[in-house]
């Protein structure tokens, strides 16, 4: 991984799925807990497991759409393809894919990125996240709370990475015209990388692994 010197920045931004915690453990997290749901309540454990993997299924089909719209019509397909109500299959996914994960995410949270973070404020320095996905409960339950989150459906972004439109809307934002003053921190050469690179500011991709990070210093 480059090494950097983030006295070059006037602004950092950090992605937040796979970055500010590690994914891959909170997924397996998350399937321990679905098969036991379902070994515990079979004809609903397993109808669980199908919502969800029609719901992703469904969004992915999605892209097209603007993302303020993408869930709406995420659900109405997975409710019609699986014969439910959308109200039921949105109890569903509320569950299984935000309450729950929020609920042991602080298990996977990159404790030494969330550190160096916390060194970098008490520096002044600008930082903010930005995902793909709404961010500001995750940021909460992981203890940074207090730094500003920005994710593709807010009406201002609304489209996702690599799209660079999310990442100059943020340089607005704290007023920064040079995007070489710019440092995108991501776990994903795409799209986070991608997207850094369409904004024409430099990024750093690290690793998915804890035992590779070694991050700025």
């Amino acid at each position: 991984m480059k090494k950097i010197d983030l006295r070059n920045y006037d602004l950092i931004i950090f992605d937040m799925d796979g970055t500010l915690y590690f994914q891959r453990p909170l997924q397996i997290h998350m399937a321990f807990l679905l098969l036991t749901n379902m070994l515990r309540h079979p004809l609903d454990g397993f109808f669980v497991i199908r919502t969800l993997r029609v719901f992703r299924h469904c969004r992915g089909q999605m892209k097209g759409l603007a993302v303020s719209d993408s869930y709406r019509y995420s659900l109405t397909q997975a409710a019609q393809q699986l014969h439910r109500s959308e109200s039921e299959i949105n109890t569903i996914i509320q569950k299984w894919m935000f309450t729950i994960p929020l609920q042991i995410i602080n298990k996977y949270q990159d404790h030494n990125l969330i550190r160096n973070i916390k060194l970098l404020q008490a520096q002044n320095k600008k930082i903010a996240i930005y995902s793909d996905y709404p961010a500001e409960q995750k940021s909460r339950a992981i203890g940074l709370s207090d730094i500003p989150c920005h994710d593709a459906a807010d009406p201002l972004i609304d489209c996702m990475k690599p799209n660079p439109k999310g990442i100059r809307h943020i340089m607005q934002l704290y007023d920064i015209c040079d995007p070489k003053k710019v440092l995108m921190v991501g776990d994903r050469k795409s799209p986070d990388g991608m997207a850094a690179k369409a904004a024409d500011t430099d990024y750093l991709i690290l690793p998915k692994s804890f035992l590779c990070r070694n991050y700025w210093g």
